[in-house]
């Protein structure tokens, strides 16, 4: 977390320095950019403290904590949109810019403050059980080795399979009898990179669409954004432990329940996501926006119900790892979602201007489909334990 925000606050001083020095070019502010992106970015700061989330909380709680922290993230960008804009029209433009790098050094204060997640002696066992997993699964694959294949594994011990290695980390070791399905966990980072990817293309296109065809005012725009992040904090915080209260009695001290309910949870914010699309491309009114904030917001459920899902999938010294490669998968779908969206908005909008949100309602069903198919795999895994 302290290598992030140092990242950032450099990043964030860039600006700065190329305002006060007429002479710097405005590409650093790229360089600006490779910092921040290579000391982890918004999403890898999400999965640390998701993980440090993890380590201080049972496995049946973590849906709920995952959500609290997301809402606590929500909470900020809506009140720092709020500062920003008063200070810009009180103080000037440049001085957000200070006030950024000052709000990551009080963050760096804070982060130096938290306790670790994990006492020596716990680190000492996952450590410990890491080992004997390691020492287990050698042991097979000696027990099971030939002695024709005994001279071709001792000349290829020294040559690391890159592919192999590459794949493990997509597609961590599930604990037994936990989540179904050998590629489960893979098919789960699949779903959220469709599904962000819908979220984040619809997300940049909400303004041009409202502007061109309703032609709606800077101020009616900013409405829309407000209902969203202030619906969401409301959905993470209020609803989503609600919610977890219906969950079976069995779920405390069974984790495949508890795997099962989330899933349930999974599919039904991922169908509500795709059918809040649906809500933007077919409403005749711009007021009808303000409806998908709210759908939109409940169907964000799905964002930590991931997240509690994989917890409790994976052990503990690899949940960093499994949540650290979902990040990448987010990240991914940042980067796609945009100019994909764009291209789509622009090639349509002379004929269909709503037609970027028809294709992010497919690709979000697209995604509920997928986890529909793990909850079924799941279930059946559940049954043939019984």
């Amino acid at each position: 977390m302290l290598i992030w925000a140092i990242g950032t606050a450099i990043s964030q001083t860039l600006p700065l320095l190329i305002y006060y020095n007429k002479g710097m070019s405005i590409y650093f502010m790229w360089l600006g950019s490779m910092i921040e992106g290579a000391a982890g970015a918004v999403l890898s700061l999400i999965a640390l403290t998701h993980s440090y989330a993890a380590d201080v909380t049972r496995p049946e709680q973590r849906t709920v904590a995952f959500g609290q922290t997301i809402a606590g993230w929500y909470a900020g960008l809506g009140i720092g949109s709020a500062l920003g804009g008063v200070v810009v029209k009180e103080f000037g433009l440049i001085t957000a810019f200070w006030l950024m790098p000052a709000l990551v050094v009080l963050d760096i204060l804070y982060i130096s403050l938290i306790p670790e997640s994990l006492t020596v002696a716990a680190r000492e066992k996952n450590q410990s059980t890491k080992t004997l997993t390691s020492s287990h699964s050698q042991s097979i694959a000696i027990a099971v080795e030939s002695p024709l294949d005994a001279d071709t594994t001792e000349q290829n011990q020294h040559r690391p399979n890159r592919v192999e290695a590459f794949f493990k980390s997509l597609m961590p070791e599930q604990l037994p009898n936990r989540l179904g399905g050998k590629y489960s966990v893979m098919m789960l980072m699949i779903t959220c990179f469709l599904v962000l990817t819908a979220v984040i293309g619809a997300t940049y296109q909400i303004s041009p669409y409202l502007l061109y065809r309703f032609h709606w005012s800077e101020v009616k725009l900013s409405y829309v954004g407000a209902i969203q992040g202030l619906s969401r904090l409301v959905a993470l915080t209020v609803l989503l432990p609600l919610i977890k209260r219906l969950s079976p009695q069995t779920s405390h001290s069974d984790p495949a329940t508890s795997i099962s309910f989330d899933l349930k949870v999974v599919v039904m914010g991922l169908t509500i996501e795709a059918l809040t699309m649906f809500i933007y491309g077919f409403t005749n009114i711009g007021e009808g926006f303000y409806l998908g904030g709210v759908t939109g917001a409940i169907g964000s459920l799905f964002f930590p119900a991931i997240r509690g899902i994989l917890s409790q999938s994976v052990a503990s010294e690899l949940l960093g790892q499994t949540l650290g490669t979902l990040a990448t998968f987010e990240s991914l779908s940042i980067v796609v979602a945009p100019s994909l969206f764009a291209w789509i908005y622009g090639a349509t909008l002379k004929n269909h201007p709503s037609a970027v949100f028809y294709v992010a309602s497919v690709l979000a069903f697209l995604s509920s489909a997928l986890a529909l198919s793990i909850l079924v795999v799941h279930k059946r895994d559940m049954r043939r334990r019984d």
